[in-house]
């Protein structure tokens, strides 16, 4: 994203849903809290 590493540690939420069919994972929806990811790396 253009951003050197800092070395620095954060965490985030995510939110995933998956969709199973004969054992496989045929749809998937996500959602990332990527502005507090971003935050850290400032």
């Amino acid at each position: 994203m253009g951003m050197k590493a800092n070395g620095r540690s954060f965490k985030i939420q995510v939110f995933d849903i998956l969709r199973f069919e004969n054992g496989k994972v045929v749809e998937h929806w996500g959602l990332t809290d990527s502005a507090t990811m971003m935050e850290p790396l400032k």
